[in-house]
């Protein structure tokens, strides 16, 4: 009934944790659940189930907010019967929706050569010319601010960027 009624991404705003990042129903955001630098919190919105990828850990709203809150299923159950939450339900729930339009600019491509993309690839026991065959090296502009990182083509004619 929970898990039905409230999205988590609606649940996860009130409690002020925003995603970094959303691809079609997935959201991307810092744990939640610790200190991270890299999003490896999912949240699939059709599903409305999430997966810790640090934690190695997923499922339900309610397995959200037991984590959460360190509280037991009942009694989740028991302040949603009394609406004691911070949230309403969904039907009731009305929520602004944060456009996010990242303006972003692919300034070049070439082979991997910047000094700290290699030593990257090295610490990782990557080698070099196997990882050009694949990947390229790119130069991009996002939100007014200039990045360059490891790429590689996606099925839409576009670019996955890999951050460490």
């Amino acid at each position: 009934m929970i898990n039905e009624q409230i999205k988590m991404i609606d649940y996860l705003a009130q409690k002020n944790i925003y995603p970094i990042s959303i691809k079609q129903n997935t959201y991307w955001y810092l744990s939640p659940l610790r200190n991270e630098k890299t999003a490896s919190f999912k949240v699939d919105n059709s599903t409305n189930r999430f997966y810790d990828f640090g934690e190695g850990f997923g499922g339900t709203l309610i397995d959200l907010i037991s984590k959460l809150e360190n509280i037991s299923i009942n009694e989740i159950i028991q302040k949603f019967s009394i609406n004691s939450f911070s949230f309403q339900k969904q039907n009731d729930f009305q929520f602004e929706k944060i456009q996010t339009k990242n303006e972003y600019e692919i300034l070049k491509l070439k082979e991997i050569s910047s000094f700290p993309l290699v030593q990257y690839l090295e610490e990782r026991k990557l080698i070099l010319e196997i990882v050009n065959r694949y990947c390229k090296e790119i130069h991009y502009k996002l939100n007014q601010k200039t990045y360059y990182a490891i790429a590689f083509p996606n099925n839409k004619n576009g670019y996955e960027i890999w951050m460490s």
